[in-house]
């Protein structure tokens, strides 16, 4: 068994978390030391060796990542980077929320 405890701050923000059983910790974490870059509109542009664009819209539309994403080390995305694809809404087709 495994039991979390929280607390929060005035704010209702979490503050601390514990653990009843450090079994189930990640001993997988390691510190990383890189340089960010931001645009006017403060969105990253530059993580470390990785860049990433944005379209007009300000959204996210390509990563060069060279970390391990799904399909890294083979075919195109060797890189593991991602490219994303924006959504088009489809001719003659209802919409409703």
């Amino acid at each position: 068994d495994n039991i979390f405890t929280f607390t929060y701050n005035p704010a209702s923000q979490m503050a601390s978390r514990t653990t009843s059983n450090d079994s189930y910790a990640n001993s997988a974490h390691f510190d990383v030391d890189r340089n960010y870059s931001v645009n006017g509109l403060n969105q990253y542009t530059q993580v470390g060796p990785d860049a990433f664009t944005h379209d007009d819209n300000g959204n996210l539309t390509s990563d060069t990542g060279s970390g391990s994403g799904a399909g890294s080390g083979s075919g195109s995305d060797a890189g593991g980077g991602i490219t994303f694809c924006p959504l088009a809404p489809e001719p003659n087709r209802t919409y409703s929320l």
